[in-house]
């Protein structure tokens, strides 16, 4: 069930079963709940005693004065409650300390509060704690291991940022070595506490970054040969609100309208509980290895979104879901000429490069990270395909 100020949606569990027990949405919302409503959304209304929890948070999310309330109201909500913060990286150190912090507390539930570095900490925290090879950080990543569902804790997501949908997936990406790996068949959290209020402390670049990693990937997930016909509706209404939120951010400046915070925050959630549902295409296949170049994850994503579209709408399978897109944000016309046109605006206004070569990039780097990729052996398509070297290297000429 997902609360949006107040009115409720149902949420057709028999279409998206990987979706949280309960979502909850809307500005001021963490000013309104209470413990015994995050009890009854743990299943555990009839329990007298509240569970211990270990609140996992972000070092500059929770330095914002609206998230650091937040993080003392549902403190207080908890039998016991302590704080991990993480500095600022998903690497094995991170997930390694706050395993050991979350035993400490002998935690029952684990709380994430921050934007998607945060919310992966944090589920990677609360899948592994009561797993004796939990050191082996990543042997969870490369097979060694596999998360048993039965250990792991049950864990609440609080998003800060409306881009990764992080709060809603299976999988925590963490580092290993150059590259992002993930930890996966992780359960979905017990609740969602989405408040768009959260976000406003944001500056621009940074929501920015985080529309176009949402809108990237509420595109990819909407064309994905796996999607179903309710995570294509699903990722059709989250790309429209992403679309709006982001014609409206092009030129804002610093002054951005809660209103359009509220549209991303919206999009941004939705987008979360189809993408649990599908999987991602081109641009987020292309994307591993950011870090290397210097790049945030979300923005060298938004740099390829509008080029990899244009390579997976070769397919007539994708274009025709593209079409659906269109007939619902008709003002928006052909999408992918918005894409080609307002993703590089938008990056441009919040003074951030918008093709890899203004960000550094060369022309021997574009081999390489197709070589890299390849190894990943990519699929994307309607029907869905491997990605050959020649697409992933149109990909990255075009965002060049």
């Amino acid at each position: 069930m997902i609360l949006a100020d107040g009115d409720e949606v149902i949420v057709d569990r028999t279409g998206l079963s990987r979706a949280a027990r309960a979502i909850w949405f809307g500005r001021g919302l963490l000013q309104r709940v209470d413990g015994a409503q995050v009890r009854e959304a743990l299943g555990r209304g009839d329990c007298p005693k509240a569970p211990n929890c270990l609140i996992v948070v972000g070092e500059q999310s929770s330095k914002a004065v609206p998230v650091a309330e937040a993080i003392d109201r549902l403190g207080c909500m908890f039998a016991h409650a302590e704080t991990f913060q993480v500095l600022g990286r998903a690497d094995h150190a991170a997930v390694r300390s706050g395993v050991s912090a979350a035993r400490r507390a002998r935690a029952d539930v684990v709380l994430a509060v921050g934007g998607g570095t945060t919310l992966d900490v944090g589920k990677a925290i609360a899948a592994l704690a009561k797993h004796d090879a939990a050191e082996d950080v990543e042997g969870f990543q490369v097979g060694r291991h596999r998360v048993d569902p039965a250990k792991a804790l049950p864990w609440i997501a609080v998003p800060t940022t409306s881009g990764t949908g992080a709060e809603s997936t299976n999988n925590a990406v963490i580092e290993l070595g150059d590259e992002k790996r993930s930890i996966r068949g992780i359960p979905p959290p017990e609740l969602i506490m989405a408040d768009p209020a959260l976000t406003d402390s944001l500056p621009l670049a940074p929501t920015a970054i985080a529309a176009v990693d949402a809108l990237s990937q509420a595109l990819e997930v909407l064309t994905s040969a796996r999607a179903s016909p309710i995570v294509q509706l699903l990722s059709v209404e989250a790309s429209v609100s992403l679309i709006g939120g982001i014609q409206s951010l092009i030129g804002a400046g610093a002054d951005i309208e809660p209103s359009v915070r509220d549209a991303l925050s919206w999009g941004s959630l939705l987008m979360g509980t189809a993408f649990a549902h599908a999987r991602l295409g081109i641009p987020h296949a292309l994307a591993h290895y950011c870090a290397r170049f210097g790049l945030a994850h979300g923005h060298m994503v938004g740099i390829l979104l509008p080029s990899a579209m244009q390579v997976q709408a070769r397919q007539a399978g994708v274009r025709e879901r593209l079409r659906r897109l269109e007939s619902q944000s008709p003002e928006m016309g052909d999408v992918l000429e918005w894409l080609d046109c307002s993703v590089p605006r938008l990056l441009a206004s919040a003074g951030l490069p918008s093709s890899l070569s203004e960000a550094g990039f060369g022309s021997t780097d574009l081999e390489w990270i197709v070589r890299a990729e390849m190894a990943y052996e990519p699929m994307f398509g309607i029907p869905e395909h491997r990605a050959n070297r020649h697409e992933l290297l149109d990909v990255l000429s075009g965002a060049f």
